[in-house]
């Protein structure tokens, strides 16, 4: 009996070991495959400690914006296996925390080509051209880039499935949605076919949102910590069809705003909190104003139980020579 009560607890231990050592080994591959580790870390053991592992996990989750607890929780786990954007997470540098990334090149010019040269096969070529020139149109909205489609346009659009020639293989239904270049690799943007893909709302992946978000990529934005941003990395299952202000505040800062102004009309930022009043000095003590005669005296401060109605003192002669005499009676107000 005492040792099936020192088995039983080992051998659970061991099957929560054996049942946990695949989602630390998919955690490793998520992380190192969107920039939190470095991209060998998988085939050397050494560059991946219990420490390591956790700063990267917490700087998923607080790109994520979820809660940094460093641990392999229900939500963290959740957030990973959610639909998303292929490319890391990692790219570029932020002028500050929490807001969009430029990635470090853009297009020359504003006026710039298309072509899609692999169509998918669970939607019509019409709704995908549409679909496709709204994404583009929607970057127009706040700036002054076009977007025409030609045979020979720059910007390589194409549904793809599994390995299709670049190094980044799709992973079939869920995942990696799609991805792409940015301008200074050419702004291919490919799209894994084996998504349900549809237009406008539904049950599977709409491809306006998506197309969206690439095309963002394509003129050279990264990834955005901020949630709300069309140019953050995770499939929204609630979208309003419009940048945020964050979007439109990068894609200006590369290429100007509408007409080389700024956002003809950009979503209104949250006021930033008032700061508390300074303490206020108390009042200072009422006076008695200087007697006549004597210009720039300041008077008597009053003080409790001090007479309001100044007299003279006591034998002290009313005409004093050079003193002028006053016969008013002056007195203080409160």
């Amino acid at each position: 009996m005492k040792i099936l009560n020192f088995v039983l607890p080992l051998i659970f231990l061991c099957l929560k070991l054996c049942e946990s050592k695949p989602k630390i080994q998919n955690a490793l591959m998520y992380l190192s495959q969107y920039g939190y580790l470095e991209p060998n870390a998988m085939g050397n053991s050494s560059l991946v400690n219990a420490k390591t592992f956790k700063k990267s996990l917490k700087e998923f989750q607080s790109f994520a914006g979820i809660p940094r607890t460093g641990k392999l929780d229900k939500l963290t786990l959740e957030v990973m296996s959610s639909p998303r954007c292929g490319i890391g997470d990692k790219v570029g540098t932020p002028g500050r925390t929490k807001r969009y990334v430029t990635q470090g090149s853009k297009w020359r010019s504003k006026s710039l080509t298309y072509k899609i040269t692999k169509y998918t096969n669970s939607l019509g070529r019409e709704e995908v051209d549409k679909a496709i020139q709204d994404a583009f149109n929607l970057w127009s909205k706040y700036t002054d880039l076009t977007f025409e489609r030609s045979d020979r346009g720059k910007i390589d659009i194409r549904f793809e499935e599994r390995n299709h020639g670049d190094n980044s293989a799709f992973d079939g239904p869920g995942g990696v949605l799609a991805h792409a270049y940015f301008p200074q690799f050419g702004g291919a943007t490919h799209f894994d076919d084996s998504e349900p893909w549809i237009i406008g709302a539904g049950s599977g992946i709409n491809l306006y949102q998506v197309a969206a978000h690439e095309f963002g990529h394509a003129l050279g934005l990264s990834h955005s910590q901020v949630n709300a941003a069309l140019m953050a990395p995770f499939y929204k299952r609630q979208w309003n069809n419009d940048l945020d202000r964050d979007d439109i505040t990068g894609i200006q800062k590369l290429y100007g705003g509408k007409g080389g102004g700024t956002d003809p009309a950009p979503p209104p930022e949250p006021a930033p909190p008032e700061e508390p009043a300074p303490p206020q000095e108390p009042a200072p003590r009422p006076r008695i104003p200087g007697f006549p005669g004597f210009p720039g005296f300041p008077g008597f401060p009053v003080f409790p139980g001090f007479p309001r109605t100044p007299r003279f003192f006591p034998g002290f002669p009313r005409h004093y020579p050079g003193f002028p005499i006053h016969r008013r009676v002056f007195r203080v107000n409160f």
